[in-house]
């Protein structure tokens, strides 16, 4: 049965207690009142861990060094299967699995977790990071009740019988494959999670523990985690917030921003409408060969993602970060001390070789701690930095380049030209100041530069404040442009 949990608005400064439901019944589900937000367990037989960034998949983190990536095609199947839904998050029996295995981390093991009649598989190394995964479907009770060869008495009994079995033969098939893979270690234990399935220790000849998970706290955590900024949900989730005027609102955004490309790119009484927003016209006179701004941009992006990922708790609320190329400086309150010894320092660990915990007191009931990482550690983001030829030969002056920018950013967004750099080519930079509702609308910013043939690039240090409502947030943009261009 699909699992759905329902839950009030979480507000992680407050630090109150939520309210949960868990529903086994997907037409029961309570997805419509206010305020609530729905966390859905889906599984999908084409999941696929650690795959490399590819266009025609949908790709999410599992934590700051895993991600899982289904078809763009199964991604919009997804959404349509739930879109009654208002606001929901969608996770992978993988969220469950990684999430607990970290709650009760045993090395050299083999840990499994059962769903849906699936058998998930996870075997992670010293780093956290998933080395070996694979899922098996096995017979459900009603596979085995159709056969009619059993009693219906005996029934329960030989079902745990017949899958435990089969478990056994799953294990062993994948263990086979896994050293067949890897000699790096070999499996000491076997962890069960949620499931009363019995693998017998004489038959396989390892180790074997059964760990019971809370499945309910486990959707909890993750939609904590989620609403903390994140991009571990298939869908995305936003602060739930009704309003009968969304139609006058976004015909009043779209009336601004036609006004606004009007006032920012003046043109004659010859230039055509569908002109007024251009890129700039080249020729093949000037070529600048340059880092790809899409690559510096989406290495940016992935460090604040994983970030983020590591500092998620559910007692914790964030108040500041700096994020500097190599190093960063967080701010954050803890509702328990221990909090930061006991998941934080580990998961920040995996980005940075110097983790320091610079200070921590007691305030407004809150432990308040300051947190020092350095040393980023070169290969954490796995993105490839790749080089581009950029064609220019008109030049395009600082207060166009200001007005170019203002039409990719949000009306509220303050910018400021910083300096003009002029080396071999020609460098302008600019600090950007904006207010958004969480990082994700950062992302899509970003997405929107990405888009643009101009080599501009987003730089450091990129600092979030926490202004209790929304995230006042600092970085700088670059654009180069060729010291030739005429």
């Amino acid at each position: 049965m699909k699992q759905f949990l329902v839950v009030n608005k979480i507000n992680s400064q407050e630090n109150k207690q939520c309210y949960t439901l868990l529903n086994n019944d997907f037409k029961k589900c309570e997805y419509s009142k206010n305020n609530t937000y729905t966390a859905i367990l889906h599984n999908n037989s084409n999941e696929i861990i650690n795959k490399e960034c590819n266009s025609k998949y949908k790709q999410i983190n599992l934590d700051t060094v895993n991600t899982i990536s289904i078809s763009n095609q199964e991604f919009k199947d997804l959404k349509k299967q739930y879109n009654q839904f208002n606001n929901y998050c969608t996770f992978s029996p993988y969220h469950i699995l990684l999430e607990n295995i970290k709650q009760n981390k045993l090395s050299n093991s083999l840990n499994i977790y059962y769903y849906e009649n699936i058998i998930y598989m996870i075997i992670l190394d010293n780093t956290n990071k998933i080395i070996y995964s694979n899922h098996t479907k096995i017979s459900s009770f009603l596979d085995i009740k159709q056969t009619n060869f059993f009693n219906n008495n005996n029934l329960p009994i030989l079902f745990q019988e017949i899958i435990s079995l089969e478990l056994l033969e799953v294990v062993q098939n994948n263990l086979n494959i896994f050293y067949k893979q890897s000699n790096s270690f070999f499996i000491e234990t076997i962890q069960i999670f949620n499931t009363n399935i019995v693998l017998q220790e004489e038959q396989i000849l390892i180790d074997t523990i059964q760990t019971p998970i809370n499945l309910e706290d486990t959707l909890l955590r993750l939609t904590q985690k989620e609403l903390n900024y994140h991009t571990l949900s298939y869908t995305e989730i936003k602060n739930y917030k009704r309003s009968n005027y969304k139609l006058p609102l976004i015909l009043f955004i779209a009336i601004a921003i036609l006004w606004s490309l009007y006032i920012f790119y003046p043109t004659n009484q010859n230039t055509p409408i569908k002109n007024i927003v251009k890129e700039i016209k080249t020729n093949t006179k000037n070529i600048l060969k340059l880092q790809d701004h899409n690559s510096i941009n989406n290495t940016a992006i992935q460090r604040i993602k994983n970030l983020f990922i590591a500092i998620s708790s559910y007692d914790m609320y964030i108040e500041n970060i700096t994020l500097s190329k190599n190093s960063s400086k967080i701010l954050i309150n803890y509702l328990h001390q221990d909090t930061f010894i006991k998941s934080t320092k580990d998961n920040l660990e995996n980005i940075y070789s110097n983790v320091i915990l610079s200070d921590q007191h007691i305030e407004d009931s809150m432990y308040k701690t300051t947190i020092l990482n350095t040393e980023l550690i070169s290969n954490v983001h796995n993105i490839k930095v790749k080089t581009k030829k950029y064609q220019q030969d008109n030049i395009i002056n600082p207060e166009e380049m200001t007005n170019i920018i203002k039409n990719l950013l949000p009306t509220n967004t303050k910018i400021k030209f910083i300096n003009i750099d002029k080396k071999e080519d020609t460098l302008y930079s600019y600090s950007v100041n904006v207010s958004l509702n969480n990082p994700s609308e950062l992302y899509k910013l970003i997405d929107k530069i990405n888009l643009q043939n101009n080599p501009i690039s987003i730089d450091y240090p990129i600092v979030f404040k926490n202004n209790g409502t929304k995230l006042d947030i600092n970085f700088i943009l670059k654009y180069h442009q060729s010291s030739q261009s005429q």
